[in-house]
């Protein structure tokens, strides 16, 4: 019978950590793929299996971000660890803070003490749409002020926790199925793997857009101005374009996006399924390509005097070039459509 290591003793899988009963939120899961209850530690050597990728809930409906969450993928498809070369690039998005999400989720997969590679295979499907996956130590380690009270995290101790070699994730059109293979080359080699992943019910799926224009001031009194017309499921047209003196940024992709319904913010009319377009993209900074932005655009109802837009751009070397918080919009309108 396998045998799981958790916080330092073997169980049999009997009687270890699935003995929970099912967690609201997980609907099935097949393959190498097991669900169980949040474990004491996720830190290395502590949870185990040779045979089973475990996965847990951290958080459960309700739970609002407790500030921004940057998530290397937000849209389906497969996706491999980068270095690799034959990945399609990852959807990064940045999910919001206060947003509320109907779950979070960890998959952890750590060896026992045997030598020779191992790879494991399986998936595991949820009641509400994925918003969100990380799967990069960097994003792993700045996400786990998401994790379950009271389980520990390998945070800053584990620099390949995240995709390495030919694992990869895959998740499903509909976004409901997340499909992993994670491989340890050698337990000796003391590395685990994980992959987190954010739910949330409200997300608008596909067809959805936004645009919209106008200008914002910054604290010190600098006119932004901006015009805009952007794709929750990245279909083109895709264009945004960010004028501020001396300084003009010209959307050329899209690289992610995130389309929610806030429930206190009253969007209508006209009647679109989300309010709230969470994005980053790439473009041109004077003309000059490798800039980067990240924005928030929030259609909060007619005529556009409650409307509120967040961008940050940053230059080619990263530096940050423009940064507005969240801020009203002294002109214009943004407005959300159910395409």
């Amino acid at each position: 019978m396998d045998t799981i290591k958790t916080a330092g003793a073997s169980l049999f899988l009997a009687a270890a950590l699935v003995a929970a009963t099912a967690q609201a939120g997980i609907t099935a899961t097949t393959g190498d793929v097991m669900e169980v209850a949040a474990p004491a530690s996720t830190d290395l050597g502590a949870t185990e299996s040779e045979t089973t990728i475990f996965v847990f809930q951290e958080q459960a409906a309700g739970y609002q971000l407790p500030g921004d969450i940057d998530v290397n993928i937000s849209q389906p498809g497969t996706y491999t660890w980068p270095g690799n070369g034959t990945n399609p690039a990852f959807t990064p998005a940045t999910l919001a803070a206060n947003m509320r999400v109907d779950g979070v989720y960890l998959l952890h997969f750590d060896r026992q003490l045997v030598e020779g590679f191992k790879k494991l295979n399986g998936s595991v499907s949820f009641d509400c749409p994925v918003v969100g996956i990380a799967v990069l130590t960097g994003e792993l380690d700045a996400s786990d002020v998401l994790g379950a009270p009271g389980t520990v995290y390998p945070t800053g101790t584990q620099p390949n926790r995240g995709l390495e070699f030919e694992e990869f994730v895959a998740l499903s059109s509909d976004r409901l199925t997340l499909t992993a293979g994670l491989e340890i080359q050698d337990a000796v080699d003391n590395t685990l793997d994980q992959v987190r992943v954010v739910t949330a019910c409200e997300q608008q799926l596909a067809g959805g857009r936004m645009t919209g224009g106008g200008s914002n001031f910054t604290a010190s009194g600098v006119r932004i101005t901006k015009g805009f017309e952007i794709h929750c499921d990245l279909s083109t047209p895709n264009n945004i374009q960010v004028n501020w003196p001396g300084n003009r940024f010209h959307l050329t992709s899209l690289a992610g996006a995130v389309c929610t319904e806030d429930p206190d913010i009253t969007q209508a009319p006209p009647e679109a399924p989300f309010d709230t377009f969470t994005g980053d993209g790439t473009g041109k900074l004077n003309g000059d390509e490798g800039a980067t932005i990240h924005f928030v655009f929030v259609d909060a109802g007619e005529p556009g005097s409650s409307d509120t837009a967040a961008i940050q751009i940053r230059d080619l070397s990263s530096s940050l070039v423009l940064d507005l918080p969240t801020t009203l919009l002294d002109r214009g309108n943004l407005q959300a459509h159910d395409d």
